[in-house]
């Protein structure tokens, strides 16, 4: 069972909207949060900032600002073998498979000026200038819509949510193994 603090509040059924593609990374989220939205902190990115392109759509003033470890030079250059790989192969060869192949191009065009990808891991206790907490990352914003999927270290930061739930209008957390890790905290 959540927590209260964790359980979605009644909403119109009018008001919904899907943000992000129909499959994961897509949420069903009340269109009024968007208006209300100054800037959308995502914590976990891999190659898929969907959400955030159909966020922007919605709202094309509203600041980005990403965080994800992974997602560094290293990502980019196996993703790009892999890709260029499979499609000489002629493995899982699609139009969106070939699309793929020029993801780092789409990437670079997405993130620039007002919207950041820091290569940082979230964290509850930083230990090295490579990770932050969300304490940190939360520092000048308010009115922050703010989407965590960390793949497990998610429970490791709910505390650190929970002190800074003031400053966070709308919370999307994609939990994983939530049979294991609920009654840890």
């Amino acid at each position: 069972m959540l927590p209260k603090f964790l359980k979605p509040y009644h909403i119109k059924l009018s008001n919904l909207i899907r943000i992000g593609p129909k499959t994961d990374g897509g949420y069903i989220i009340d269109k009024r949060v968007i208006n209300k939205t100054k800037i959308l902190i995502t914590c976990g990115l891999n190659d898929d900032w969907e959400f955030e392109k159909s966020f922007l759509k919605q709202k094309p003033a509203t600041k980005i600002i990403a965080f994800d470890h992974t997602v560094n030079q290293d990502f980019w250059i196996k993703r790009f073998k892999k890709d260029i790989i499979h499609f000489f192969l002629l493995k899982k060869l699609s139009i969106n498979k070939i699309l793929d192949i020029f993801k780092f191009i789409n990437y670079r065009l997405f993130f620039k000026g007002n919207r950041k990808h820091h290569i940082k891991k979230v964290v509850f206790k930083k230990k090295n200038n490579k990770e932050i907490t969300i304490s940190e990352i939360l520092t000048n914003y308010k009115k922050v819509f703010l989407k965590i999927d960390i793949e497990s270290d998610e429970y490791k930061i709910l505390n650190d949510i929970k002190k800074n739930s003031k400053k966070i209008i709308f919370l999307i957390i994609e939990f994983h193994a939530l049979h294991k890790n609920m009654q840890k905290n």
